[in-house]
């Protein structure tokens, strides 16, 4: 999917450690040519899980994504 692609770049690019994305809860709205993706997640970086949620619009013809939104969430220690 190329929205998660996406914001895979934005989360590793704040956090570099970043591992173990996992992506759930994913709704699609489609409007002609665009597509409209929210979801959540988490991933693990420094030995704690942190939680996101996130948006992105996908064009279907040029297969580009746009509007890319990370929202973090709270970081919880993983034992």
């Amino acid at each position: 999917n190329s929205c998660e692609q996406s914001v895979e770049e934005k989360i590793k690019a704040s956090h570099s450690d970043a591992s173990d994305i996992a992506y759930s809860g994913e709704r699609m709205n489609q409007a002609e040519t665009n597509t409209s993706v929210k979801g959540k997640g988490n991933f693990t970086s420094g030995g704690n899980k942190q939680s996101f949620s996130y948006s992105c619009n996908y064009n279907i013809v040029s297969g580009d994504t746009s509007g890319v939104n990370v929202q973090m969430g709270s970081a919880t220690a993983s034992n």
